[in-house]
């Protein structure tokens, strides 16, 4: 975790780093580490990752949001800042190497804006009091 966060802090284009994280006490360790060395953490719901992002973005009062998630520890600053670049200049949405596929395993990252993450948590409470389900 100390990796991916030293990687994001040297990113030039990004203001603030908070770790998001659920309420499940298993991740409680991940509090500890960001408390350890004074890092924000937001904690949500394990299965709700939309609404837990979008709380950690209103936290930081941000009105864009870069998702790097725990498992790229190979993330390059340098690729995470020409994404930002790129969002800031085309003013989109949502902009990823993800989709397609354009770097290999651990350099993923996914940029949006906090006003489309709202959109996106709003529109799945809409589907799931219609349709709701029970997680396994």
């Amino acid at each position: 975790m100390w990796h991916i966060y030293s990687r994001v802090l040297a990113c030039k284009n990004i203001d603030s780093i908070i770790i998001s994280t659920t309420t499940e006490p298993k991740d409680d360790v991940i509090e500890y580490f960001a408390n350890e060395h004074g890092i924000p953490v937001f904690r949500g719901s394990e299965k709700d990752i939309w609404s837990r992002h979008l709380g950690a973005a209103k936290m930081a009062g941000a009105d864009s949001l870069v998702r790097v998630c725990g498992d790229c520890p190979l993330i390059d600053p340098a690729v995470i800042d020409k994404g930002v670049s790129l969002f800031n200049e085309t003013d989109t949405d949502f902009v990823s190497n993800r989709r397609p596929k354009t770097y290999p395993v651990g350099f993923e990252f996914e940029i949006y804006k906090v006003e489309t993450l709202q959109k996106i948590v709003d529109m799945q409470d809409t589907y799931y009091s219609r349709y709701p389900f029970e997680y396994i």
